[in-house]
């Protein structure tokens, strides 16, 4: 059996243990007269070393806001006002080789402070020695971050260093570090977190999302996911930041038509980082729907004529190119593709690649151009993931007048599941706030859900064409805000009279 934390009473202070053994010894007189006296002193004595000898197993943590005396700042730091700071002030500076400096005592300590697109580089110093280089830049701005963690040091006396380097990401549009201040850790805990449950996947369009179970350690700080396009080796964490908020992530910028492999982990206030979940696999591409020119996951290699308006094309615009080798590539996971094009006078021949069966298909179209044409087409395949290859072969019929290639749109097609109910329970449910089971036979799963706490949320993320709400009304509800995809809220009344 695996006990997790538990922990003991503990004896804390040399101070305490003498009164005790003080306490025991003044009673010795009185206590010798009563049988068994021996095996009580005894008993108590191994108690008390018991107690001694029993690690602290709690975390001990005291938070040291930003402008705390012992932390020391160099020139070249202020000390800006944020309602989003822990107490609406913070220091920052981008100043090249101005240090902040505190020294503590325990066994680690964090960094807390903000990440956003003006945020740069810092090193990280322990007693001296370089720890780290830490990025602060994130697209977006998120505050009281753990930027920084050490623990299981030796207990005592440590230095922490943050030196502003001056460099930044290139992406980044300053180089300012900041602190909102700092968290002392002391603690024996070497326990590390269960091991979080296998995580469901959702998979997208260069994209993957990644939901998974709260985990019921009670010292629990986050989360990590980590990333393989191997099952087995090469997990690299991909989330920047501790995931501290929620039990999900999404993964940007992937290569359709790669299989990648995670796994999560879980961490505890001390930084201890549980054993991986089970490892599960996910697969980005072009799924079903259709995708104007310019849509995620349709790739343009060579020279083309970057969007050509037209009132006539899908979306006003198209993509034209006439040079010989230029190239369009789509991985797609459906049972087939269509690619929506026009035909006029100007037009060339491409050169289609569909899983390396090639055929050749002619642009050309005279008199009059014909817009938004269906000029390539392929159903009935294997669902799945498939490749999409249109070369410009910088050939023509020998009537037209040029060599162009165009790209208006693209659909691919396969199944839509049309209706699925999914119940309360749902890993996909994202509740926050204060929420309680009902149960009922007259509840869709004899269940339910409900809340009455202002500012209590739920979040669904779906793919689809459309949403259902399915609510227990009554005489006791109240009203709810919703929104869909960040739009402007509706009210929704669940109440009826009866």
């Amino acid at each position: 059996m695996f006990l997790k934390k538990v922990n003991p009473v503990v004896i804390s202070g040399i101070g305490q243990i003498q009164t005790f053994v003080r306490t025991i010894r003044k009673g010795e007189g009185m206590l010798r007269k009563r049988r068994g006296l021996r095996f009580f002193l005894s008993t108590v004595l191994v108690l008390m070393l018991f107690l001694i000898a029993t690690p602290v197993l709690a975390a001990d943590t005291t938070f040291m806001e930003d402008n705390n005396s012992s932390i020391v700042y160099s020139t070249g730091w202020s000390r800006p006002w944020s309602t989003n700071a822990t107490a609406n002030y913070y220091y920052h500076s981008n100043t090249a080789e101005a240090l902040a400096s505190l020294t503590f005592n325990g066994t680690g300590i964090k960094w807390i402070g903000a990440t956003g697109s003006g945020s740069g580089i810092a090193e990280i110093l322990i007693d001296g020695k370089s720890e780290a280089m830490i990025d602060l830049y994130s697209p977006t701005t998120s505050y009281q971050q753990v930027i920084f963690r050490k623990t299981h040091l030796d207990r005592g006396n440590h230095t922490l260093q943050i030196r502003i380097t001056g460099n930044k990401n290139p992406q980044a549009s300053g180089a300012y570090v900041n602190i909102d201040g700092f968290e002392i850790i002391d603690s024996d805990d070497k326990i590390p977190p269960l091991a979080p449950s296998t995580p469901f996947v959702f998979n997208g369009n260069e994209r993957v999302e990644l939901k998974w179970q709260v985990s019921s350690d009670s010292d629990l700080e986050g989360y990590n996911v980590y990333r393989s396009t191997v099952s087995n080796s090469g997990f690299v964490r991909v989330n920047p930041w501790l995931i501290k908020e929620g039990t999900s992530f999404i993964n940007t910028s992937l290569t359709n038509g790669t299989t990648y492999y995670y796994h999560i982990t879980a961490v505890d206030v001390v930084g201890n980082e549980s054993q991986a979940s089970p490892v599960v696999s996910a697969l980005p591409a072009v799924y079903v729907g259709s995708y104007d020119d310019n849509g995620t996951g349709i790739k343009y290699t060579g020279t083309w004529d970057n969007r050509v308006y037209s009132g006539s094309a899908t979306g006003n615009y198209y993509m034209r190119s006439g040079t010989a080798e230029a190239k369009v590539d789509i991985a797609f996971y459906g049972t087939g593709i269509r690619w929506i094009s026009q035909r006029s006078s100007t037009g060339g021949i491409a050169e289609v690649t569909l899983d390396g069966d090639k055929e050749l298909v002619d642009l050309y179209q005279s008199g009059t151009t014909q817009w938004q044409q269906t000029v390539y087409e392929t159903t009935g395949l294997t669902e799945g993931l498939h490749q999409l290859s249109i070369r410009v072969t910088g050939t023509k019929n020998e009537l037209s007048s040029n060599t162009y290639v165009f790209m208006d749109s693209i659909e691919v097609i396969g199944a839509v599941l049309e209706h699925s109910r999914v119940e309360e329970d749902s890993i996909t449910m994202d509740y926050r706030g204060i929420w309680d089971y009902k149960t009922s036979t007259s509840y869709s799963g004899g269940k339910i859900i409900e809340t009455s706490k202002g500012g209590a949320a739920v979040e669904y993320t779906f793919y689809g064409t459309g949403l259902e709400w399915l609510a227990h009304v009554d005489s006791g509800k109240g009203i709810a805000k919703v929104s869909i995809d960040g739009e402007a809220p509706v009210l929704v009344d669940l109440y009826r009279p009866s």
